[in-house]
């Protein structure tokens, strides 16, 4: 039965077992969604994913993405090689990353998940290097395993402060001492990286050893930063004709006063 005051999980529980869980919350640049976006739909168009289950809860946003007739839901799971995927597609409040943070790690506890592996992005500002890379923080659990992983990657700087969802992740995770570990990706404040994204989701594809071509992953970037240029330029466009429309209307105005 669908209890609405807490997070319910419609997948069979099995699916999880000895995987890494991913996952990303909407936040700076939109690394978190965007990542995870491109690793399951770069996944499903190679058919090496599958959705496996979704969640429900009375936080969550009501909204459906519709893709070809198909109403897809806030939050699904997709399973890609030694991976499951918590897509995240709407904005979440608070209170539903509590329990999103509880529910998931308490599951990966009960099922032997291998851990966690979550997604974000840093502010640029918190580097000193010209271009920054991609950096890492992982909670105590996660140096049991930190010796099976080629860590190419920079440590976080110190300092910085974790946030939203990821910092509850982290948290609960190691309270039932699962491994977790979050990788960011250096962005900037009110845009969507989709560069920074896609250079993060290749990095978890050659970490995890996912069964994801890291050029369809460039390519599908390069498509959507194609697209939100033409959106940019079409809303330029608007606002042009706005601001027109505006003085001309302040210059009749001025003939009969």
């Amino acid at each position: 039965m669908f209890q609405a005051s807490k997070l319910e999980i419609i997948m069979n529980p099995e699916i999880i077992r000895g995987k890494w869980i991913i996952t990303g919350f909407h936040g700076l640049g939109y690394i978190g969604y965007l990542t995870s976006r491109f690793l399951v739909e770069t996944a499903l168009d190679e058919g090496n994913g599958k959705r496996v289950g979704f969640a429900l809860s009375r936080f969550m946003p009501p909204f459906c993405e519709v893709s070809n007739g198909v109403c897809k839901l806030p939050y699904e799971f997709y399973e890609i090689g030694n991976a499951v995927v918590l897509f995240i597609r709407m904005q979440t409040i608070l209170e539903e990353q509590y329990l999103m943070a509880d529910a998931i790690t308490e599951l990966a506890k009960q099922n032997n998940a291998k851990g966690f592996v979550l997604l974000g992005g840093i502010d640029i500002g918190a580097f000193h290097e010209e271009e920054p890379s991609i950096v890492y923080v992982h909670n105590k659990p996660f140096e049991s395993v930190l010796q099976d992983f080629k860590l190419n990657i920079k440590k976080a700087p110190n300092g910085i402060v974790v946030s939203g969802g990821i910092a509850l992740f982290l948290a609960y995770a190691e309270y039932r001492n699962i491994p977790a570990i979050a990788l960011f990706a250096p962005t900037k404040r009110g845009i969507q990286d989709f560069k920074g994204a896609a250079e993060l989701a290749i990095t978890v594809t050659n970490l995890l050893n996912l069964p994801i071509n890291p050029d369809r992953i460039r390519e599908k970037m390069r498509k959507r930063l194609a697209e939100a240029e033409v959106e940019a330029k079409i809303r330029r466009k608007i606002e042009q004709l706005a601001q027109r429309e505006r003085e001309n209307v302040e210059d009749v105005s001025q003939l009969f006063t």
